[in-house]
């Protein structure tokens, strides 16, 4: 682990972002994502870093930005990590080698306190959260000794250190697993196994803010956008639209925005126009009911789902098999697109709130670059990706985020 980021004194980001109580400390990778220990189903662990990560870039570039982009790298990490078969399992046996040891340290008197002269509360919680020297784990063992053996056993993994130096054990825990993440890296891959399938989450390919580059004088295409803490707000109160663009030029690629309608008129509603290959995807989405997608082509009297010609915009309809968005003023809401422009056959994958609304594939020509009736584009050369605000709806937009595939 590195040096301790700047932050201010008894700040705690694993307790405030990640609600990691401090018997849990140092976290383990589980801890980190907020799971069981006893976990291996690989689409519970990817909600959860999406969770974890959504969460904790919604303080990046903000006062502890060296506290979010720490913890961001160790969310990555467990996840990596807890995503592969083999090395979850490495690292379960680097905890129970780690809780032995525990068991084993009680008698060895522990180290003094270590402080200095400008902030030793600081340094002290700064060991208490991060775990990187072995007085930690003396720390723990003192309160361990109380419980039985029996107890211990049974739950006593969820006390485990999870990346504090554990002696002769991190060595080879270490190398175990540093091992095994080569070895995933260099194998190939059997698309038939579901668990020899290669990690959602590349190591080369880290997620990108998109907010970190956006300019509110040159990016601005509409209405009034404005920053507010650690989030950019959207006023359409007297403007058709508030709309910003964010640079991108991916083919294929995973994008995730999260938002919240502070005020709006009739329907609360935000707009997303995406990259599709060498076309673009335009997609609203209303409350309490309305989903509209732009990107086929149809014609009079088309069912919901299909554009209408005449109307500039797909039927209005409940989707995901009949059931309303479900999202309001003052609610936290997440959206995931995953695009994959990959010739022949194109895919988009639609979430709000991890729920599935769409699950699209076709074709090239089956792709629609939609008439642009909302004006986004006006002035703007056609790459990158439109965030909107919907008329009279003030949207205060937490993060935007983007990252190839």
């Amino acid at each position: 682990m590195g040096g301790e980021p700047i932050s201010s004194d008894q700040f705690d980001p694993y307790g405030k972002w990640l609600g990691i109580p401090l018997e849990k400390r140092p976290p383990t990778y589980f801890d980190l994502l907020g799971l069981s220990p006893t976990v291996s189903d690989r689409e519970t662990i990817e909600i959860a870093a999406r969770k974890q990560k959504s969460v904790i870039n919604s303080f990046r570039g903000g006062e502890h930005e060296q506290w979010a982009a720490r913890l961001s790298y160790e969310v990555d990490e467990a996840t990596i990590c807890l995503l592969n078969p083999e090395m979850r399992t490495a690292y379960r046996r680097k905890l129970v080698r780690a809780r032995k040891r525990l068991l084993t340290s009680s008698s060895v008197p522990p180290d003094p306190p270590v402080q200095t002269s400008s902030s030793p509360a600081k340094r002290s919680l700064y060991r208490r959260v991060v775990g990187e020297e072995p007085g930690i784990a003396r720390e723990f063992a003192g309160i361990m000794a109380v419980l039985t053996t029996c107890f211990i056993l049974a739950f006593g993994s969820s006390m485990l250190l999870p990346w504090a130096t554990v002696e002769s054990d991190s060595a080879d825990a270490a190398a175990e697993v540093s091992e095994t993440i080569e070895r995933t890296i260099r194998s190939d891959v059997d698309v038939k196994n579901e668990e020899a399938r290669p990690n959602l989450i590349p190591i080369e390919k880290p997620w990108t803010d998109l907010f970190a580059n956006a300019s509110l004088q040159t990016d601005k295409v509409s209405g009034s956008w404005y920053r507010s803490e650690n989030a950019f707000m959207a006023d359409a109160s007297a403007a058709p639209h508030a709309a910003l663009k964010l640079d991108s030029s991916g083919r294929s690629y995973e994008f995730e925005c999260e938002f919240e309608i502070l005020r709006h008129g009739q329907y609360p509603g935000i707009a997303v126009s995406l990259p599709v290959g060498e076309t673009r995807g335009q997609f609203s989405f209303w409350a309490p009911d309305w989903f509209q997608i732009k990107h086929v082509p149809g014609s009079a009297g088309s069912p919901p789902g299909k554009f209408s010609p005449q109307k500039k915009h797909m039927g209005f309809s409940t989707f995901a098999n009949g059931k309303p968005l479900n999202f309001g003023r003052n609610e936290r809401v997440s959206l995931h697109f995953v695009v994959d422009a990959t010739e022949p056959e194109y895919k988009i994958t639609v979430s709000m709130n991890e729920a599935k609304l769409l699950d699209w594939s076709g074709s090239e020509q089956d792709l629609w670059e939609p008439y642009d009736d909302l004006d986004l584009w006006r002035g703007q050369p056609r790459s990158g990706i439109i965030i909107a605000s919907a008329h009279a709806t003030v949207t205060k937009f937490y993060s935007a985020q983007i990252r190839e595939k």
